[in-house]
């Protein structure tokens, strides 16, 4: 993994920029990113769910960052995203993860990418 420092002007400024509107969607008390006003494309309600790719993009970013303070927010991250990852040997979604954390677990006839994040 390269560093924050690897990154030329802009790119790292981007970097930071985006650090800091995710962090200001950071839950420490889930370890996880909230969901902005229409996630998803439905009409939802900020801060209504946790969401498992940006919370990974999120715990990914902040350990590029190098920064002391968010490290522990980081390991939380990856622990609650593995936590929720699906353990279900014979079925489409074993080993893949919740489309948000509150997500209710798949059932016969789930969708990949509705019921659940085949990343």
């Amino acid at each position: 993994m390269t560093t924050r420092r690897a990154l030329g002007t802009s790119a790292a400024d981007l970097f930071d920029t985006t650090l800091r509107w995710t962090e200001s969607w950071f839950d420490p008390a889930v370890a996880a990113v909230w969901n902005p006003a229409g996630s998803f494309g439905e009409p939802a309600t900020a801060r209504t769910f946790h969401l498992t790719p940006n919370s990974g993009w999120f715990a990914y970013g902040a350990l590029l960052s190098g920064r002391p303070d968010l490290h522990g927010p980081a390991v939380a991250v990856l622990r609650r995203l593995l936590a929720s990852q699906y353990d279900a040997p014979g079925q489409p979604w074993d080993g893949s993860f919740p489309r948000y954390l509150e997500a209710p677990t798949p059932g016969p006839g789930a969708q990949e990418w509705v019921d659940y994040d085949p990343n």
